[in-house]
């Protein structure tokens, strides 16, 4: 089953096969039993080994995960779509947009991560350099952590000293 919209038609199906098993002999032949799982190989798509695979951690997303780790429970964050969803156990939690009001910045620049809820995210990653209250903590593998350093100047390349 590739989407939701399909799972209507289980318990129909279901409901179908047991008629139909119900009206065949006692003992289904070696062939009906190939055809009952050919089909379901068939009308059901791949299999949900193939979605669990597909998302198996590789060593990328373990040293994500040992970093976010690293950042305190009580700091808020603010962060891209992909990476949310990893840290909304915390009290502040937002997406990344324009500029920053949180105590760290988290984005993941891979390839192959969605921004749909940031679509401004390399963008707003360009001013990070620009806003001289974040230090960029963290640079590797295309993660980016910058951490707000308590300071006097909290605009984009302001000339105020601390």
């Amino acid at each position: 089953i590739g989407f939701h919209y399909e799972c209507i038609l289980i318990p129909f199906l279901f409901a179908a096969l047991i008629a139909g098993l119900a009206k065949a002999k006692e003992k289904p032949e070696i062939g009906t039993i190939a055809l009952l799982f050919l089909s379901f190989l068939l009308f059901f798509g791949r299999s949900p080994v193939f979605h669990i695979r597909k998302f198996w951690p590789t060593a990328h997303h373990n040293m994500v995960r040992a970093e976010l780790k690293k950042i305190p429970e009580t700091a808020s964050i603010s962060t891209q779509t992909a990476l949310h969803p990893h840290l909304t156990h915390r009290k502040d939690a937002f997406l990344f947009s324009g500029a920053p009001k949180t105590d760290y910045v988290i984005v993941d620049l891979s390839e192959n991560l969605e921004r749909y809820g940031t679509p401004n995210l390399l963008a707003d990653v360009k001013m990070m350099d620009g806003y001289r209250n974040y230090l960029k903590i963290f640079d590797q593998d295309h993660l980016l952590i910058w951490k707000k350093e308590e300071r006097g100047d909290f605009g984009l390349g302001s000339d105020r000293e601390p």
